[in-house]
């Protein structure tokens, strides 16, 4: 895992230690409102996860999938971190450790299944749009 998030290492590092400037800005922090869900909040368990204090678990990875990637953290940050990259690096490894939301494997399979993430095949409406 640390090798996996080395290219993070500075992302991870000023926002876990971070006031947390950005906290108001985060939509997903103010609908969950749960300190977990902040940018901060989700890098600070990363680098405990990292470094081996915590484990890195379906629990864990649950909060990497709650950034809708807005950047609005960014624009209050002092230091200008992207915190959307560090989580789809570990929603990437979510995925390959299998403890991935449940709702990431089923959107897989309804793409490969119907080409779409809606669960269901819409060639017929969209034949019946173009009539």
């Amino acid at each position: 895992m640390k090798e996996q998030l080395k290219p993070y290492d500075r992302e991870i590092e000023y926002c876990s230690y971070c006031p947390k400037m950005c906290r108001f800005a985060c939509p997903v922090a103010k609908v969950t409102r749960s300190e977990a869900s902040t940018p901060t909040g989700k890098m600070t368990i990363l680098k405990l996860a990292r470094d081996g204090a915590l484990e890195f678990n379906a629990e864990v990875a649950e909060l990497m999938y709650q950034c809708s990637g807005c950047l609005l953290s960014r624009t209050y940050c002092e230091h200008r971190i992207e915190v959307i990259g560090t989580f789809e690096a570990a929603r990437a490894m979510a995925v390959e450790k299998g403890i991935a939301p449940k709702r990431v494997s089923e959107f897989s399979a309804s793409w490969d299944r119907f080409g779409t993430p809606q669960g269901r095949d819409l060639s017929q409406k969209l034949l019946n749009l173009s009539a």
